[in-house]
């Protein structure tokens, strides 16, 4: 049976279907921060916390039911694909600043939610939404590198 590491992706480049399924959420999750920030700026919170919310949630599926399946299969064999485009560093440091900015989101949205307090809530979410559109882009970028 084979296993969506080894169905071709759906894109037209060389990624398999969990690289192009991981890269759809990941662009619409940056368009949700985007489109957050805006509701943000125009002080329309009632739409802008389940926005942003909506964007953590797509960004925790795409790292844990397809980037992480892909970063393992990649380095277990034996860095199979990312030697001859990418310094390995750059993958693993995507990966780790992510996991970092995945937990950090998380606090944020629940400060959002007031399940935790802070002084000042928008420079959290101001730092926050800067890592996730950084995080979104290099990972754009990434995909882009590996796979085309």
């Amino acid at each position: 049976m084979l296993s969506l590491l080894d169905i071709p992706g759906f894109l037209g480049t060389k990624a398999t279907m969990l690289s192009d399924l991981s890269l759809t959420l990941c662009v619409i999750s940056l368009i949700l921060f985007i489109v957050a920030g805006l509701q943000a700026k125009n002080r329309q919170f009632k739409k802008h916390c389940p926005t942003q919310t909506i964007a953590l949630v797509l960004v925790i599926l795409a790292v844990v039911l397809f980037m992480s399946p892909v970063y393992t299969q990649q380095y277990e064999s034996t860095n199979a694909g990312l030697s001859p485009f990418l310094p390995n560093g750059l993958v693993a440091l995507h990966a780790g600043l992510g996991g970092l900015t995945l937990f950090y989101g998380v606090y944020v949205t629940l400060v959002g939610y007031r399940v935790f307090k802070s002084k000042n809530k928008k420079l959290l979410m101001q730092i926050a939404s800067v890592l996730f559109i950084i995080l979104n882009i290099s990972g754009i970028v990434i995909y882009l590198n590996l796979y085309l």
